[in-house]
């Protein structure tokens, strides 16, 4: 994932739903350089309110769905503003069980901007447990919150390898 990331809250209506964010800005604040919440969001993490375009002004790269919603699905009504940041060039990363690809209108905008699919799976170390990473190349991320606090390995099925993941 690039950096500098826009943290993204949605509409969540409790700082436990953004626990994710909440961790990323606590263990790398260096990375983060705003917040971007929908109207009637009661999450805050402490950075900057900034919109799309602001985020890109002041260098970011990735826009981090760092929510955690009951069922870990992302709501519909969400979709505008990733595709928005996907057609800003944003790289989208989602740590929620709904993959963004298999919403049709992200998948076809990161489509549109990228062409091909390329899909992962991360492993826990040590472990058979794959922990699911779907990866678009360059445009469209899904990836599990744990790969942030542990060592994993990415493998990568195409290329029938293995590679650290940072």
């Amino acid at each position: 994932m690039q950096q500098p990331y826009l943290m993204f809250l949605g509409d969540v209506q409790d700082q436990l739903a953004a626990k994710t964010c909440d961790g990323i800005v606590h263990w790398r604040p260096d990375w983060c350089i705003g917040q971007f919440r929908l109207p009637d969001c009661k999450a805050d993490v402490r950075l900057s309110d900034l919109t799309l375009a602001e985020g890109l002004e002041r260098g970011a790269k990735t826009l981090v769905i760092g929510v955690a919603n009951p069922g870990g699905r992302l709501p519909r009504h969400w979709t505008d503003s990733i595709v928005d940041a996907l057609q800003r060039g944003y790289d989208v990363a989602s740590g929620l069980h709904d993959k963004l690809s298999a919403i049709p209108q992200i998948a076809a905008a990161a489509k549109n901007i990228i062409g091909s699919c390329l899909t992962f799976a991360i492993h826990q170390a040590n472990s058979q447990q794959v922990l699911a990473l779907s990866v678009r190349e360059n445009a469209v991320w899904q990836w599990a919150p744990i790969a942030l606090l542990g060592k994993c390995t990415l493998l990568s099925p195409w290329k029938k390898r293995c590679c650290p993941v940072a």
